[in-house]
């Protein structure tokens, strides 16, 4: 009798994380949305950009954007070779009528290299690819154009738009062509799709309903690149959404494999990775919650990171040469992985 009360007891308590990994003791950082990491001076150390409201603190910088974070991204937008940090920006709760910005962040300090005034002034892509940057934003109120975001040789930034399409607000360039990810499809809550168009083709990438992320990213470590795809958006996301997170590979991202389904969640709204091989992990955020994938013995080990809630975000910063997780909250809080 006392053996099987000790064992009740003993399974009614959550334990450590058991696996090949494991997150370490929750940092605080203070209030933010939003939340975003650049290593902006090359040191290997990332600064670490908090958002609340419309004001960004990092370093001990502080700036007014005049409108709320909506996507984040990094990497070494103008070719000097250390990372920069980018904020898209635009409108949202308590700021209806902020202008669609996209701020820089370097190592100087934080500039806006493009503001755009229109129907719905809302960035649903920003990534850093090669030395350029590749958004996607709404022209209207329902129409996303996507294209390079430059600078010219006078330093002036210019939005180059190539694709045009009904909430197509996931878009990625590939080495086969511009990957288009909707919500929705044409109709009125009807299901979403993922295409890929090639000049004036397009062909479909088989998905589950409506497309909320997308990352290209070398798995295997192997020189080529693999496609992950967070699909399963429906239009009652509640009670109908999936948060399935899928992985594409071969001629046209054909073939496909499911890594990770996360239960409790309905979709999955942001990818990212961070090595490669065995030692690659990846970071989802989901509806509610972030999520650590790691690699285990059965596929993929999930690491609950935190609970962000459907504004939330989460991004890969490293601390003190430790690579890890931020998430956004009252309070933000970094977590070290542990592999």
């Amino acid at each position: 009798m006392i053996a099987a009360l000790l064992f009740l007891l003993a399974c009614s308590e959550p334990g450590p994380l058991q696996g090949p990994a494991s997150l370490g003791v929750a940092v605080d950082l203070g209030a933010a949305d939003a939340v975003a990491a650049g290593d902006l001076d090359g040191d290997g150390e990332d600064s670490l950009v908090l958002v609340q409201g419309s004001i960004a603190r990092w370093d001990g910088h502080e700036q007014d954007l005049g409108a709320l974070a909506q996507v984040v991204a990094r990497g070494d937008v103008d070719a000097d070779g250390v990372e920069e940090i980018l904020l898209g920006c635009g409108m949202g709760r308590g700021m209806p009528r902020a202008a669609a910005q996209v701020w820089l962040i370097d190592r100087d300090g934080a500039r806006s290299i493009w503001e755009r005034d229109g129907e719905r002034n809302q960035i649903t892509e920003l990534r850093v690819i090669d030395s350029g940057a590749y958004m996607a934003t709404f022209a209207d109120g329902k129409q996303v154009e996507g294209g390079w975001l430059r600078a010219g040789a006078d330093g002036a930034w210019t939005f180059e738009p190539q694709q045009l399409g009904a909430l197509a607000t996931r878009q990625l360039p590939t080495a086969q062509g511009v990957l288009v990810g909707r919500i929705y499809g044409d109709e009125p809550r009807s299901d979403g799709d993922l295409t890929l168009r090639v000049g004036e083709s397009s062909t479909v990438v088989p998905t589950l309903r409506g497309v909320r992320s997308l990352l290209l990213v070398d798995l295997d470590d192997e020189g080529g690149q693999e496609l992950l795809v967070g699909d399963g958006w429906h239009y009652r996301y509640g009670t109908e959404g999936v948060a399935r997170l899928r992985l594409h590979q071969g001629e046209g991202w054909q073939q496909a494999r499911t890594i990770a389904s996360f239960d409790g969640e309905f979709t999955v709204r942001q990818i990212q990775a961070m090595g490669s091989g065995a030692d690659a992990w990846l970071l989802a955020t989901g509806s509610t919650w972030a999520h650590v994938l790691v690699r285990d013995g059965l596929g993929w080990q999930d690491l609950p990171v935190g609970q962000i809630g459907e504004a939330g975000g989460a991004v890969i910063a490293t601390r003190g040469g430790q690579a890890g997780v931020l998430i956004s909250g009252e309070p933000a809080r970094w977590f070290a992985l542990h592999r």
